[in-house]
């Protein structure tokens, strides 16, 4: 094989290599599905994208963005990937708590099964919690 082959193959192999290296470093899940839901809320606090989100303490996924909802102002849109199993139905309480140390958490405490669930891209409302400092 010639010298410019080897290089450019090279190159190649470096390229795909930091496109993986750099969404595993944004917490990306690159070979698993997830679902996605946006949750609205008020103030949006100290969270971060990649953040977790939690259920009963056991995570489920990850803050994929965070949106400003020009449509509505004053309300921000949380776009969460999460298990594909996890099944949220309408009533589930997603709430931003707030760290004494800093940072914030997501915690979502799914209703009882019901007919009425919610499905991929749709829209959950959120609750900010007043925190340990208030």
């Amino acid at each position: 094989m010639k010298r410019e082959y080897k290089i450019g193959l090279a190159g190649i192999v470096a390229l795909v290599a930091l496109f993986f290296g750099i969404n595993f470093l944004k917490g990306k899940a690159l070979f698993s599905n997830t679902s996605e839901y946006y949750v609205r809320f008020a103030n949006a606090k100290e969270l971060s994208k990649s953040s977790k989100v939690f259920v009963d303490g056991f995570e489920v996924g990850i803050v994929s963005d965070i949106l400003y909802d020009y449509k509505n102002p004053g309300n921000v849109l949380i776009e969460i990937s999460v298990d594909p199993h996890l099944v949220l139905c309408q009533g589930t309480d997603v709430t931003l708590d707030a760290g004494l140390m800093g940072g914030c958490t997501m915690n979502i405490t799914p209703a009882p099964i019901s007919d009425k669930v919610y499905h991929h891209g749709d829209t959950i409302p959120g609750n900010n919690s007043a925190g340990l400092m208030s």
